[in-house]
């Protein structure tokens, strides 16, 4: 056990990512009881192409009106209506076309560019190999198909929070929250990372002071197309709330809970409860823990259970979501040191990190290919589970190996 050393990040994420598609690709396309070729309907795609981007121009356009854009079911705060009207004055075509070259280079720059630039010493090749398999999934396929732009807010976060932590005068932490509203008048849902805009986790009150600022602000400027504009948004996101689209690409909890127990929901099921509880207790652990640790690797733990929590929590979470996963994920792997495995706890942290990889390349691929566990929802909670576990992991690891080097000086 001695002679081994330490076994690369890069290795167990590709072996994770090769075992995934052997088994969800491979198997169901060539291996399957047919004995032909079978390829099904991979992205739910809807004709014409780019079917949310169609609605969220013809939203702007109502706006330049003079109009409402609270029609049929627009659920975007109401500042997006302004960010996309320059798009509503081109053709689709262009339109469609600039916002999918964006998106590519968005996340691009968050899955590569932004760990390699903030991260010390990071693994290069699992995140050329996370890059690829996230640009080839199919919630990023997804994305792409119907217009969406959850990559722009994304990366729009992402680019906040590195901003925030890597910027050393006012203006650049300045530049850092704009970004951040940005993302939030995008998409509501970044608001959850808002915890991760902290340098010091201790500072407890400089923290809320900031966290409630931001707070302040975004809602602020909920109302910045007035009050009659600021009510449609409010009554559309009550509806969806009230009766959100369930399928089985809707990988939020309560869709979960309602595709699996029809009639009730998150809090008044066993397992809808058991679902709240479990994304609940992981939350507030990693919190805690990182609270307790105070130190920039714990960050890392912070912004992929915020990503996590943005995808469950919503009670509308389409699968094309799930590339705010691949991108905290690329963040997270960027942050993470090769494994030793001369020790027990090393071995321990190798299979854990393996058993993460697994379940998110479980995500890349279409409910199609997957024999079970179509809905993602129950792979998200277990993911958050096994974050929890690999965060004590390491902090065991680090008070023994603290205890080793005391008792070695001593």
């Amino acid at each position: 056990m001695k002679n081994i050393t330490n076994i690369p990040v890069w290795f167990i994420i590709c072996v994770s990512l090769f075992i995934t598609y052997l088994f969800l690709f491979v198997r169901p396309v060539f291996l399957n009881s047919a004995h032909s070729m079978f390829f099904p309907h991979y992205v739910p795609s809807v004709d014409p192409i780019g079917y949310d981007l169609r609605a969220m121009l013809s939203y702007s356009v109502e706006w330049m009106k003079g109009c409402t854009p609270y029609v049929g079911g627009i659920l975007y705060p109401p500042l997006a209506n302004v960010f996309f009207s320059p798009l509503a004055a081109l053709r689709f075509p262009v339109a469609y076309f600039l916002v999918t070259v964006v998106s590519v280079a968005a996340f691009v720059s968050v899955a590569l560019a932004l760990p390699l630039a903030s991260c010390q010493k990071p693994d290069r090749t699992a995140l050329i190999a996370l890059t690829f398999a996230g640009l080839l999934s199919y919630g990023f396929q997804f994305e792409i198909e119907r217009g969406q732009f959850n990559v722009l807010a994304g990366a729009c976060c992402a680019w906040a929070i590195f901003l925030f932590h890597s910027g050393n005068t006012k203006w650049v932490r300045l530049g850092a929250y704009l970004l951040f509203t940005v993302a939030i008048q995008l998409k509501l849902y970044p608001a959850i990372f808002v915890f991760a805009f902290a340098r010091n986790a201790r500072d407890w009150k400089r923290n809320l002071v900031r966290w409630t600022a931001l707070g302040v602000v975004n809602i602020a400027l909920l109302f910045a197309l007035g009050p009659w504009v600021f009510r449609g948004f409010l009554v559309a996101v009550t509806a969806q709330i009230t009766n959100p689209f369930v399928w089985i690409g809707n990988h939020s909890i309560k869709s979960f809970v309602i595709l699996h127990q029809p009639g009730t929901g998150p809090f008044t099921s066993f397992l809808g409860l058991a679902c709240v509880l479990i994304l609940t207790v992981c939350f507030v652990s990693i919190l805690a823990l990182v609270y307790v640790r105070n130190v920039r690797s714990s960050f890392k733990y912070l912004v992929t259970i915020c990503g996590l929590s943005a995808m469950l929590i919503p009670s509308v979470s389409h699968d094309y979501k799930l590339t705010i996963l691949s991108m905290a994920f690329a963040m997270f792997v960027g942050e993470t040191r090769p494994i030793m495995v001369n020790r027990f706890s090393g071995v321990v942290m190798a299979v854990l990190l393996f058993t993460l990889g697994m379940l998110y390349a479980w995500t890349l691929f279409s409910f199609t290919f997957k024999p079970f566990l179509q809905n993602n929802a129950p792979v998200l909670l277990s993911t958050c589970i096994v974050l929890v576990v690999i965060m004590l992991t390491e902090e065991m690891q680090k008070r023994e190996l603290r205890r080793t080097s005391e008792s070695t000086v001593s």
